[in-house]
């Protein structure tokens, strides 16, 4: 099974068809999709690759795996976005021994 016929994210097999429309009529400009019956994928906005249904959050218009990295993004250790780091302890509360 090649991954043109696969869902990106888990695997499914992708069937049926989109059928994409374009009008333009000076300043308005409309697209439609019509999907085929057995149509079981959509195309994630975000990275363009074709999802599952069950993949696909409507909502936001994107796959899954575009979501999460979109509400969690990748931060580097390189001391935040804020700035340099503080010169004060490493730990906000320094540990005591118990008596």
């Amino acid at each position: 099974m090649s991954s043109r016929n696969a869902c990106h994210k888990c695997g499914r097999e992708l069937r049926g068809a989109v059928e994409t429309h374009y009008m333009s009529l000076a300043r308005l400009v409309c697209f439609t999709a019509i999907e085929t019956p057995d149509c079981n994928w959509m195309r994630c906005r975000v990275c363009k690759k074709a999802v599952c249904k069950s993949c696909y959050l409507a909502v936001e218009a994107m796959c899954a795996r575009c979501f999460v990295s979109k509400q969690y993004p990748l931060k580097s250790n390189t001391g935040g976005g804020n700035g340099p780091k503080p010169d004060g302890p490493t730990q906000p509360f320094p540990f005591k021994k118990a008596a």
